[in-house]
């Protein structure tokens, strides 16, 4: 076979694979295959060799893009094999994620999606390393320099995925809980600018160029006297879901030493002790699942912040009806809620079988019980304030 055959086919078995990639199943409460988790801390023999094929394709993928592209620049008849090597880099990199992926597994949500995640992003740097020298534009200037360097990051950040269901569902955690962080701080320098002032240009201009470099907020868009309250309540409500996340952060490792206790557990009844580590495990995963729900409305809340606030819901031209409609803003904060409400109430009735109750730490529970509290009273703030000036 010639070069250019080797890497068309090489470049076809690739994209076959991406799709694949892309079709694995993450898993979620709402799936017709709902995930059961096996373990938490401690990683499975099959887990483990899961993770060892990632790492392995992934350092061949990245060993192997060097030679590709110093090769290739010279001669691309010489390269036909390092096009195979590549595929078989990427080859080992889907397979492990597939394994990752199966029900027997025991992998939660977050294993799965990070691991996902990774490998499609080695596979699709490999194709677009190969089309490169396929279409030519690998020897434009630093082209192929540059793509080899995205392959090497991309492989790189392999060692960096979170290993087993501890490690991937804390990450995930983190993340959320930064992004409350960061949303808390975006809309709370647009509060400190204070309410929006009198004597605006009526000309119809928008902001200048000079508005947008200088301000804070770039096009220097401001809340209303009233929106300000609404925006305050729901940076609180948002400040109650970081909460809420901490809690399941330390509840979940109160999970986690259970069931390392049941693994070390001596008892006769192994059926008992199995079924009771099942429960624990699968309460983790449904309070994650919620901690996900929470995660995601954050975002959702935070998108719907950014000044002039929409308070009033829109109408069909055929809706006839007479009745108010919730805003977006409206529907996201009860959403955001409930959210709350979901996580907290789980870990002060952590009982997943209905019998054995999961010893949440004090500290938790207390956090958990104030928590109910404020967010109920922080939602009525915003609605108040929605109310008064709606």
């Amino acid at each position: 076979m010639s070069a250019q055959d080797v890497n068309e086919e090489a470049l076809a078995a690739l994209q076959r694979l991406a799709d694949a990639l892309s079709n694995l199943d993450d898993g979620g409460i709402d799936t017709a295959n709902p995930i059961r988790l096996s373990h938490w801390r401690d990683l499975t023999d099959d887990v483990k060799a899961a993770y060892k094929m990632l790492d392995e394709g992934a350092e061949l993928v990245r060993a192997t893009s060097t030679k590709y592209t110093l090769v290739g620049k010279i001669s691309m008849e010489d390269g036909k094999k390092l096009a195979t090597d590549l595929r078989r880099g990427c080859e080992l990199v889907g397979t492990g994620a597939v394994l990752l992926h199966a029900p027997n597994s025991g992998c939660a949500r977050s294993t799965r999606t990070h691991a996902k995640k990774s490998a499609r992003a080695v596979v699709a740097s490999t194709i677009h390393l190969i089309n490169g020298f396929l279409d030519r534009t690998a020897f434009t200037e630093n082209v192929g320099a540059q793509r080899t360097g995205a392959v090497w990051s991309i492989c790189d950040a392999v060692a960096k995925v979170p290993r087993g269901n501890r490690s991937a569902m804390r990450r995930d955690l983190l993340t959320w809980a930064g992004e409350c962080n960061d949303t808390m701080q975006e809309f709370a320098a647009i509060v400190k600018l204070g309410p929006v002032r009198g004597g605006a240009a009526t000309d119809g201009a928008g902001p200048s160029w000079d508005d947008f470099c200088e301000t804070e907020t770039g096009t220097g868009d401001q809340y209303t006297h009233g929106e300000i309250g609404v925006v305050e309540a729901c940076l609180a409500l948002i400040k109650c879901s970081r909460g809420a996340i901490g809690a399941c952060l330390k509840a979940a490792e109160a999970a986690g030493d259970e069931v390392a206790r049941y693994n070390d557990s001596k008892e006769n009844d192994g059926s008992e002790i199995e079924e009771r580590k099942t429960a624990v495990l699968r309460w983790i995963q449904e309070l994650h699942d919620s901690a996900r729900t929470l995660g995601d409305g954050v975002t959702d809340l935070g998108c719907l912040l950014y000044p002039p606030l929409e308070l009033l819901g829109r109408r069909s031209i055929s809706d006839a009806s007479g009745d108010k409609i919730k805003s977006e803003l409206a529907i996201q904060l009860e959403r955001q809620r409930d959210a709350v409400l979901a996580v907290t109430v789980a870990i002060l009735d952590a009982s997943p079988n209905g019998k054995e109750i999961i010893p949440i730490p004090e500290e938790v529970s207390d956090i958990s019980s104030k928590l109910v509290t404020a967010c109920g009273k922080r939602f009525n703030e915003a609605k108040a304030a929605m109310k008064a000036i709606a």
